[in-house]
């Protein structure tokens, strides 16, 4: 009866701590964090902060990238982006609100992708998000 018990405790702690999330400040230095580059050529990552820092971080993030954009829509649970970089190329933007990260962000350079771009693109967009002046990409 005690080992059930104990055992019981413990299996309500461990489930008690899977459960309790951190969301970082937007000025610490996690401002865009678990990336990854997918195969089919989107790049994904989370960033901790909320939709509208989100959106406010996305337009800066252009601008200093030098994309004009095409369009912007919402979308269920976020919001859409496209833009056209200076080799006509389409840029696909999505930033998806998650309750447990705070915003998740996906993007794709034409059809294929381009992970140096995706990459330059983050690099800009956490700049923006800790209120560092974003200096333009090469």
């Amino acid at each position: 009866m005690k080992h059930f018990a104990a055992i019981t405790l413990l299996a309500s702690l461990l489930f008690a701590a899977g459960c309790i999330t951190q969301v970082a400040p937007q000025n610490t230095p996690l401002a865009v964090t678990n990336q990854h580059y997918s195969l089919m050529g989107t790049m994904t990552a989370d960033l901790n902060c909320n939709s509208f820092e989100a959106d406010k971080a996305v337009r800066a993030a252009a601008v200093a990238m030098k994309l004009l954009q095409l369009e912007r829509y919402n979308i269920q649970v976020g919001v859409v982006y496209e833009y056209k970089d200076l080799y006509e190329n389409r840029v696909t933007v999505k930033v998806k609100d998650d309750p447990t990260v705070g915003s998740k962000i996906a993007i794709k350079l034409g059809k294929t992708g381009d992970k140096k771009f995706s990459e330059n693109f983050l690099s800009v967009l956490d700049q923006a998000l800790r209120g560092v002046p974003a200096e333009p990409a090469e």
